[in-house]
């Protein structure tokens, strides 16, 4: 795992987020499988939040939802490994 730190204005992805998901509408969806980043909110207190990505309602993300985060530059970069037990 990659523990990735962003900085920047985060307005443009604060307004993707707050965008409502569309509602299950009945119709049929492709069958494929879109990855969603999953990203945490921290406060300069380190306070966290794990928002939810506005989806479609087939749950792709809505467009421009993606975009918003890229506009926002890498400060610094850690790789996380964790150790497990098998025995």
């Amino acid at each position: 795992m990659e523990q990735v730190t962003l900085a920047g204005d985060i307005s443009p992805l604060l307004t993707a987020l707050a965008r409502p998901s569309d509602a299950e509408d009945g119709r049929p969806c492709p069958a494929v499988w879109q990855s969603k980043p999953q990203i945490y909110l921290v406060d300069a207190g380190g306070g966290a939040v794990r928002p939810r990505w506005p989806v479609t309602a087939c749950g792709f993300l809505r467009q421009g939802a993606a975009d918003a985060l890229a506009q926002l530059e890498e400060v610094s970069s850690v790789d996380l490994t964790a150790e497990i037990d098998l025995c």
